[in-house]
């Protein structure tokens, strides 16, 4: 690894760190039993109090995604994002950064996935869980750009991973939200408009598929 990219893997480390400790302070102060949402950047992004406070919904939500994680971290990190907040109910959406790997990326992700669930399962046995499928990308996404996985980002990448974490929701006893109807266009692409790069969403966005994830909150 050259120095500057240690620089920037270490810079980007301490970024998420001081996420983690201002999650444990903020979990102090926060209500026992409501809703959490969980994961990497696309859920960290998901603006999900100004939606309820534009709609008017007196729903109590806490987000405690952070931005560039694969589920090892989110494994090392459960109490701070998780367990301690004492959910009723999580909608989570972890992994896609994991698909990037080289190797079996996919295997090992179900493996870990099935990790976390089973221990929200264990800690939290009255808790409902969403698993929410990945977002599509943008046509124009370059599999080149991930070297270490060229299928990772693709459409049928992205494709084969929903239906593998969808099988494990079944079998971990875990509702499966594919609210992607509404961010695909006529070929299973990110509509252009909703992309804020090849992988992230624009605000409205978020808002179309808050509009669909609303009456599971």
């Amino acid at each position: 690894m050259d120095e500057a990219k240690k620089l920037l893997n270490e810079f980007e480390a301490r970024i998420r760190e001081n996420k983690l400790r201002r999650y444990r302070g903020m979990n102090r102060y926060a209500k026992k039993g409501e809703t959490v949402m969980v994961g990497s950047s696309l859920m960290e992004h998901f603006m999900i109090n100004e939606f309820l406070l534009a709609e008017g919904m007196d729903k109590v939500v806490y987000n405690r995604g952070v931005a560039g994680w694969r589920t090892d971290e989110l494994l090392k990190n459960m109490d701070a994002c998780i367990f301690d907040l004492e959910p009723r109910k999580i909608f989570i959406n972890i992994g896609s950064n994991d698909l990037d790997r080289p190797g079996d990326a996919l295997g090992r992700l179900v493996k870990q996935y099935r990790k976390i669930l089973r221990r929200i399962k264990e800690r939290l046995p009255g808790c409902t869980v969403c698993v929410m499928a990945y977002y599509p990308v943008l046509r124009d996404f370059d599999p080149g750009e991930s070297p270490a996985n060229s299928k990772a980002r693709t459409r049928e990448g992205i494709e084969e991973a929903n239906r593998a974490i969808e099988a494990l929701a079944a079998e971990m006893g875990c509702e499966f939200l594919d609210l992607n109807h509404v961010l695909k266009d006529e070929d299973g692409y990110l509509k252009p408009e909703f992309g804020a790069d090849k992988v992230h969403l624009l605000p409205p966005a978020y808002k179309a598929v808050f509009d669909e994830i609303k009456r599971y909150l």
